[in-house]
């Protein structure tokens, strides 16, 4: 079966043409054809999915910083529809991801932090579009299992088995490092095969090698495109990307701010608390003293914003290298093209770091989408998305049946259309962090609605937390818990949080929701001690770490 649509005098409707159906469907060239009425035949669209690690929303160009240069992004805003209201619902890593590839929240598919495999069975984005008939690929960093730089095998991967050129979870790989290609071979940079030493670099190669491979093909593609920076270490870059003036930097306004940090050294100036996991060791402990002293002065968070805006504008470099690879073959006008993260970095506002925080700075992500057949150009809108409504938003914009899951189709706000949800639940569902090592300590749940942040512990005992006014205190400077012309305000949004987290999945009573967590952390599929995939009753062979580093480069 091949997929076409039909565009023209404003119609889109999806169609299936079998290879043996009449002589007309010859005529069929490349991406179009054009018949008497004006109609034309397309292929369905191809599909671009690019996105960083910890790259928050107001560290681009386009949303307005100026501390930076990203032309390339901008373009593609400039070409398309920018959210400025995209949310990373909980803030970490994998369960971003999960949610993102799986349509469904954490207490569905089984991803409640990093290090996890989705439950067995679960159909996702990839196997989802490949259905659909799509050549799928993805390349970068996967992090949805349960160690770090490794290969995963076919069978935790479905619907990218055929071309998969990536590693686990490794930041240290950013330079000088290596991947495992689709069969599980590891391949290191530099070498004959990749002649550069930056892994966004080589990682753009592999994309441009799959684009050029599949741009003329009947099928259209799904690439997936995953960047480690600007994830720390951000000193991994070459030196010549290294350019930003860290004296010259406009800091935030909220860079000051240390009431909430240290209201959270009063509850915990050393200790971990979690009902979930051992007391951490010293050693732990005194990287996070070292980390707490680090973000108290602020020449190093000059300095680490410095090296963040470098990843970022290498980062855009690469950007346009991809662009231009579409509009070299023809498809960039045929092609879905969606620029986001995964969640955003604090980097020294309110004296915070890295991310699982309720503040703007960490669940505010970039959201940009381009395609000229169906996308407006220079649009902007305030809807709320969360990564559990990409697929069906993307699938709806592709013309593909959206699977049943969690999320809502929200492609009607990249028509320009108006749509808007009451609210996003967001948290952190397992206690993880410290003051000192700057995120949070206890897990908590709230909802980011388009004007208001509320979040609140549950641990040890619920307790209201914060509440921002996101119109009138952009930077969230003065938190509203306690201001009794806000309680009807916030009442309300304590009583969305409990039934969002009900339609997520979540008991919302303390002890049951324990048990919950408990049951998910110790699910056969889910147990970090075996360490195992287990799927048709077969156990596929692993290369853990150890071997990895003993394998020779191919």
């Amino acid at each position: 079966m091949k997929n076409y649509y039909i565009v023209g005098l404003g119609i889109s409707l999806s169609f299936s043409i079998q290879d043996q159906a009449s002589s007309c469907v010859e005529l069929l060239k490349d991406n179009e054809l054009s018949d008497k009425k004006g109609l034309v035949v397309k292929k369905q669209p191809n599909i671009l999915y690019v996105f960083c690690d910890q790259l928050r929303a107001d560290a681009l160009s386009c949303y307005g910083d100026p501390n930076v240069k990203t032309p390339n992004i901008d373009k593609l805003a400039e070409e398309g529809v920018l959210f400025n209201q995209a949310i990373s619902t909980y803030p970490v890593c994998s369960p971003y991801r999960a949610q993102m590839l799986t349509g469904k929240y954490p207490f569905h598919n089984g991803v409640i932090g990093n290090n996890r495999i989705p439950f067995v069975g679960q159909e996702t984005f990839g196997s989802l579009i490949k259905k659909a008939g799509y050549r799928t690929g993805y390349i970068g960093k996967w992090d949805i299992w349960p160690r770090s730089d490794v290969f995963i095998p076919k069978e935790a991967r479905p619907g990218f088995e055929d071309y998969f050129m990536c590693y686990n979870c490794s930041h240290a790989n950013h330079l000088n490092g290596y991947y495992f290609d689709t069969d599980g071979n590891k391949i290191c940079f530099p070498c004959n095969r990749h002649t550069s030493a930056y892994e966004p670099t080589v990682q753009i190669d592999l994309a441009l090698d799959f684009i050029n491979v599949n741009a003329n093909k009947d099928e259209p593609f799904c690439l997936f495109v995953s960047w480690g920076p600007p994830h720390d270490p951000r000193d991994l870059i070459p030196e010549e990307k290294k350019v930003t003036v860290a004296e010259n930097l406009i800091l935030r306004e909220n860079i000051n701010d240390r009431t909430m940090i240290d209201e959270m050294l009063s509850f915990d100036s050393g200790y971990q608390y979690s009902p979930f996991r051992e007391v951490i060791s010293i050693k732990t402990t005194q990287k996070r003293i070292r980390d707490r002293k680090n973000l108290d002065s602020e020449q190093y968070i000059r300095n680490d914003m410095a090296l963040y805006y470098d990843n970022i504008m290498a980062l855009d470099d690469e950007f346009g290298r991809l662009l231009e690879s579409l509009k070299e073959n023809g498809i960039i006008e045929n092609t879905i093209i969606v620029f986001t993260s995964d969640h955003g970095d604090m980097l020294g506002s309110h004296r915070m770091g890295s991310k699982q925080m309720p503040y703007e700075e960490s669940i505010r992500v970039p959201f940009i989408v381009r395609y000229p057949q169906k996308i407006k150009s220079g649009q902007t809108t305030n809807a709320l998305i969360s990564p559990v409504d990409i697929m069906p938003s993307l699938f709806s914009l592709a013309g593909i049946e959206i699977p049943k899951g969690d999320g809502k189709d929200v492609s009607e706000a990249m028509l320009g259309g108006k749509f808007q949800k009451e609210g996003l639940l967001i948290g952190s569902i397992l206690s993880g962090g410290n003051p000192l090592s700057c995120n949070n300590i206890r897990p908590w749940r709230g909802v980011r609605t388009n004007r208001y942040t509320f979040a609140k512990f549950l641990e040890p005992e619920e307790k209201d937390w914060l509440l921002f006014d996101n119109l009138k205190d952009p930077y969230q400077l003065n938190n509203l818990i306690h201001d009794e012309n806000y309680k009807l305000i916030k009442n309300e949004l304590s009583t969305m949080t409990d039934k969002l987290r009900q339609e997520c999945g979540e008991e919302i009573i303390q002890a049951q929701s324990r048990t919950q967590i408990n049951t998910i952390i110790n699910n056969k599929f889910q147990n970090n001690e075996k360490r195992r995939f287990f799927i048709d009753g077969k156990w596929p062979v692993f290369i853990n770490k150890e071997k990895a580093n003993m394998m020779e480069c191919q």
